[in-house]
C-alpha cells in the first residue's frame, strides 16, 4: 500500500491519480501490488493426514504395520498433472517370527518383536484421470522411504542395545522404496494401494530379512 498525503496550493495542479489507484481522503491504494500469498501448509497438513496399515506373511515371518501420517507437496510448474509430496509417518511395527523358520531356527516357540518408527516418504507422482463434477481423481506415484527405527520391543520387554537376537543386530536405519496409485472419491474420502520394498535387511547378518509389504491407506 502506497500512501500520500494530498495537499493541493493555490496556483498549482492537483497530481493525478492513476487508473491502476485509488484515492480516499488523500490516501493512495495501488491496485497492481500483489497480496502476499499466504502459507499453505496447515492446510496441506490437514489435507494429506491418513492412516495406514501393512501386512505381509511368508512361511518364515508375518509383518503387520499400523501408521499414521501426512505429508506436503506441489505440482511442478512445466507440469500440472504432475507432481511431489514429501511426508512424515509414525510406525508401530509388529513382527513374529515362527518357529523353525530362517529367522528363529532354534527355538521351540514363536519370538514377537514390535518396533515403534518414523518414515520419510519422498515420492513424484502423475495425475491419470481427474472428473471435476463428480469429484473423481486416480494417481500414480513412486519414490524412495527413509526409515528410522526408534524403539524396539522384544516379548513386550525393552532392549536399548539390541544384540539379544540369533541374526545379529537390527538394523535401525531402512531405506525402501515404494509405488503405488491413489484414489480420490466425492472429494472428500482417498485410498490408497502401494506395494513397497525395503532394500536394507532388517537384521545385520548374512541371514537377513527383506521386508516387502502390500499397504492400504484411508485418508481425507
Amino acid at each position: 500500500m502506497v500512501c500520500g498525503l494530498n495537499m493541493p496550493v493555490k496556483g498549482e495542479e492537483k497530481s493525478d491519480v492513476s487508473n491502476n489507484s485509488s484515492q480516499i481522503f488523500g490516501i493512495v491504494w495501488d491496485k497492481n501490488k500483489k497480496k502476499e500469498k499466504k502459507s499453505d501448509f496447515g492446510k496441506q497438513m490437514w489435507k494429506n493426514a491418513n492412516i495406514s496399515w501393512d501386512v505381509y506373511k511368508s512361511d518364515d515371518y508375518r509383518w503387520r504395520n499400523f501408521g499414521l501420517g501426512t505429508g506436503y507437496g506441489h505440482n511442478f510448474k512445466s507440469d500440472k498433472k504432475a507432481y511431489w509430496l514429501v511426508g512424515l509417518n509414525i510406525n508401530f511395527g509388529k513382527y513374529t517370527l515362527y518357529k523353525g523358520g530362517i529367522y528363529n531356527p532354534n527355538l521351540t516357540n514363536n519370538i514377537s518383536l514390535s518396533t515403534t518408527s518414523f518414515s520419510i516418504p519422498a515420492v513424484v507422482g502423475y495425475n491419470v484421470y481427474r472428473n471435476r463434477l463428480m469429484g473423481l481423481g486416480t494417481k500414480v506415484y513412486t519414490g524412495p522411504i527413509l526409515e528410522f527405527i526408534t524403539s524396539l520391543k522384544q516379548d513386550g520387554i525393552n532392549y536399548n542395545e539390541v544384540t539379544h537376537y540369533t541374526n545379529g543386530d537390527i538394523q535401525k536405519l531402512q531405506l525402501g522404496w515404494t509405488v503405488g496409485a491413489n484414489f480420490r472419491f466425492l472429494y472428500m474420502l482417498s485410498a490408497r494401494l502401494a506395494y513397497s520394498y525395503y532394500l536394507t535387511n532388517l537384521f545385520s547378518n548374512d541371514n537377513s530379512l527383506n521386508r516387502s509389504a502390500v499397504t492400504f491407506t484411508v485418508g481425507l
